[in-house]
């Protein structure tokens, strides 16, 4: 996925997948949740997320808005869950943002 600088409604999706399990992991009752943007200047930004459907199949996701994408290069995104005592990471996923004409 390549976006361009600006682009506002972007979905950056994260599944939650619990590491001793093999499948999905329902944050449904998560205090917590919220996606890290880093930009390719290293500054990190934390937006709330949203459930995807209802939290039971481990899905968040945050759509960009006006301001959050404002530099060419190599973004990355993080989700970060706590659930009672729980707290988890999903993996980084890096996009490219391009520049604008």
């Amino acid at each position: 996925m390549a976006v361009q600088i600006g682009a506002v409604g972007v979905s950056l999706i994260l599944e939650i997948d619990k590491i001793s399990t093999n499948g999905d992991y329902d944050v449904s009752s998560a205090s917590t949740k919220q996606i890290i943007l880093k930009d390719p200047s290293g500054n990190k930004e934390t937006k709330t997320a949203q459930y995807f459907t209802d939290g039971t199949d481990g899905i968040i996701y945050y759509d960009t808005e006006a301001g959050d994408i404002d530099e060419a290069g190599e973004w990355y995104y993080q989700g970060y869950i706590v659930k009672g005592s729980a707290i988890f990471y999903t993996p980084e996923v890096m996009f490219p943002v391009r520049a604008n004409l």
